[in-house]
């Protein structure tokens, strides 16, 4: 497969440029598609109001309306950076790497099935569910899965490129360590640090690897320019989503009571809950994965000054010594690393905010209720 199929449906949703000839056309597309989302989202906030809110309490009104003011902001944000912004920094990420991706390839492929299955089997139950106690609840639930599935595929494009990062750093360390490896060879055959640097330079291809790392550098900026508000927006979604899918499962564990409907949506809202945590994973794997190689690509590198013979001339390891040691002290005062606009770094440490706020909000709600 020469693409995958959540790029080519993310392209249908205005969530990816096209080439430049298409310009126009994805503009007006991505316009139609923003118009049809707010269109939406008013009629549903219009059916809630008159079908829906005046059966619950303040608290839940307003979480609910910002689930769906939260979802809707989030994919009309990305595809207006799709349509409008960055077109630079869109020509740098979607720029081809030279990075084998087979593996990647399979294993978001399957990804997308498993997401895709699970997505389709909550909102299965989830209706199946409504429509016992009322048939009107379903149309006003279509638009909340229109969102959640936009979400899912900005999602795995994030997780696309960000995989895509991660493999290209994993190239870079894996050339550093084959130049590492004729280093040593050539130490161990000579003795005279003046032929090792002169048979080293000979057989040596750190520029070509410093360039790949700095074209690295170059993509993973564009990356956070572009996707750093929608990862920011995404996070505020998973807790929002999470938080009303725990608060309602609480709800219903304290029933006094508990019946076979109680238990059906209990289910359900679990279900929700662990759907949008596989989110959350999804998001963060490839980034902490990225952490991981920097910190092998840093050892790498100083291995290899350590191993780099001490010449009193000019020559090719003593200029090399100096590229080591400026790039050590780079990444060590602005590391290369995933962030959500600047505010914090996209690794696991963000899911323990998120189960941290959860907690918080939902220790607030049950004081508040009982």
């Amino acid at each position: 497969m020469t693409h995958y199929i959540h790029l080519e449906i993310a392209k249908i949703l205005s969530l990816l440029p096209l080439e430049n000839k298409y310009k126009s056309y994805h503009k007006a597309h991505g316009i139609l598609i923003i118009v049809c989302l707010l269109a939406m989202f008013a009629g549903n906030i219009y059916y809630r109001i008159y079908y829906y809110y005046r059966y619950i309490k303040n608290i839940r009104k307003l979480l609910d309306a910002m689930i769906h003011t939260f979802t809707t902001l989030t994919n009309v944000n990305s595809i207006l950076v799709a349509a409008f912004f960055h077109p630079k920094h869109w020509i740098l990420l979607l720029k081809k790497s030279k990075t084998p991706l087979l593996v990647t390839t399979c294993f978001s492929n399957t990804f997308f099935y498993i997401l895709d299955f699970l997505f389709i089997f909550y909102t299965f139950c989830e209706i199946n569910y409504y429509r016992k106690i009322n048939t009107r609840i379903i149309t006003y639930l279509i638009p909340s899965y229109i969102n959640i599935f936009i979400i899912l595929m900005s999602i795995l494009n994030i997780n696309y490129y960000a995989n895509e990062l991660k493999n290209m750093l994993s190239t870079f360390r894996l050339n550093l360590k084959s130049e590492k490896i004729k280093l040593d060879e050539i130490i161990e055959k000579e003795t005279n640090p003046y032929i090792v640097s002169k048979k080293f330079a000979s057989e040596s291809r750190t520029d070509d690897h410093f360039k790949y790392f700095v074209d690295i550098c170059y993509k993973m900026d564009a990356f956070n320019k572009i996707y750093g508000w929608q990862i920011l927006n995404f996070a505020a979604v998973l807790l929002i989503f999470a938080y009303d899918s725990l608060s309602t499962v609480l709800r219903e564990f304290f029933r006094e009571d508990p019946s076979q409907m109680h238990i059906q949506l209990l289910l359900i809202k679990m279900l929700k809950c662990f759907n949008f945590l596989i989110f959350g994973f999804l998001l963060i794997k490839p980034c902490f994965a990225f952490n991981g190689q920097m910190d092998k690509v840093v050892v790498l590198c100083r291995k290899i000054l350590i191993n780099l013979p001490e010449t009193c001339d000019n020559g090719f390891c003593r200029y090399l010594k100096l590229k080591l040691v400026f790039l050590l002290k780079q990444i060590e005062m602005k590391k290369p690393y995933f962030s959500a606009a600047g505010f914090f770094e996209v690794d696991y440490v963000m899911l323990v905010y998120i189960l941290n706020g959860i907690t918080s909000y939902l220790m607030v709600t049950l004081q508040a209720a009982y």
